[in-house]
């Protein structure tokens, strides 16, 4: 048998809801040479019922696991039965627009540099049901690192396309030990490998919120992205002593939690002589753009700096002020 050039990895757990849109979207993809692969992960809805829909489709296989493994573990066990020569993400509740395989496979076909390549999305509110852009991820691959310093705009999973024999050459797969940010720490575990990333200029999925997202697990979400943050703070600044890094992470996560977390005045006196030393630090190592780095820096600088002032503002206010 052929090997097609392209398994879609689709892990599911109660996806019923949703799974058999995302299927049907890549049975429609205008290129045609690819297999499916869906990890049943001991659903306990009705996934079974609607997955067994395609046992006569031949470019569908299910592989059924009888407890939930997590989605790390589900999507290491689909790559691991591929047979493509390129991985497509796909979480159980998005959609692929019909272009999505045409356009990526050409991105690696023609450009031997790209491990991974991503697009763009639009969101889709399902309690609403309105349909809007995201917005846009970081294109080059400078900027895709850099992102992942940030936390936020490098990939988008289900837009993501890799080449599973260089993957599987280093040893990568997905970290089953995070409660979150499985796809953040892939990432950054290719970077630190080497990988060429890039993203196009156009939307290639449906990206869809609803009440039972993983990423709605806020601390899962906080843990996750502090250890992620943290390794790749240490990566592109490995003269900084771990202590000082670490103090970073409450500052790094503002863009997503706000100031109000930030309550220790000599600990972001220590972030703010930290980031002084960083700065000067503009030597690229994994190819990640030095200069988008500095914008980061400074605007953590600002955001302890005010939150210093605030803080301040508050200890010194007198008593009659309440």
């Amino acid at each position: 048998m052929t090997s097609p050039r392209v398994s879609v990895v689709i892990p599911a757990y109660n996806a019923g809801a949703f799974i058999e849109q995302a299927v049907n979207s890549v049975l429609a993809q205008t290129f045609q040479d690819f297999e499916v692969i869906i990890v049943s992960d001991g659903s306990t809805d009705n996934t079974a019922r609607v997955l067994n829909r395609y046992e006569r489709d031949s470019r569908v296989r299910v592989i059924t696991l009888s407890s939930n493994s997590g989605e790390s573990i589900a999507t290491n066990i689909a790559i691991t039965a591929a047979r493509g020569e390129y991985i497509a993400r796909l979480d159980a509740d998005d959609i692929a627009l019909p272009d999505r395989l045409l356009y990526q496979v050409d991105v690696l076909d023609n450009n031997s540099w790209v491990t991974v390549t991503g697009a763009q999305v639009d969101t889709l509110d399902e309690s609403t049901g309105i349909r809007a852009p995201l917005k846009w991820t970081a294109r080059s691959d400078a900027d895709i690192k850099s992102a992942l310093l940030d936390g936020g705009y490098h990939f988008i999973t289900s837009t993501t396309m890799w080449r599973r024999a260089w993957f599987l050459e280093r040893n990568i797969w997905w970290n089953a030990s995070l409660p979150s940010g499985r796809d953040h720490r892939f990432w950054i575990d290719a970077m630190l490998a080497g990988a060429g990333f890039a993203n196009l200029d156009r939307v290639l999925a449906v990206y869809r919120w609803h009440a039972t997202n993983i990423s709605h697990d806020v601390d899962s979400v906080l843990a996750s992205g502090r250890a992620n943050r943290d390794l790749v703070v240490r990566s592109f600044f490995p003269q900084l002593p771990r202590p000082e890094a670490m103090n970073l992470a409450p500052l790094l996560e503002t863009q997503y939690w706000g100031t109000n977390h930030l309550t220790d005045v000599d600990s972001l006196r220590r972030a703010v002589e930290t980031l002084e030393r960083m700065r000067p630090m503009r030597e690229s190592i994994y190819g990640e753009n030095r200069a988008l780095l500095s914008e980061y820096i400074d605007r953590w600088f600002d955001i302890a700096s005010r939150r210093i002032a605030e803080l301040a503002s508050v200890t010194v206010r007198p008593a009659h002020f309440g």
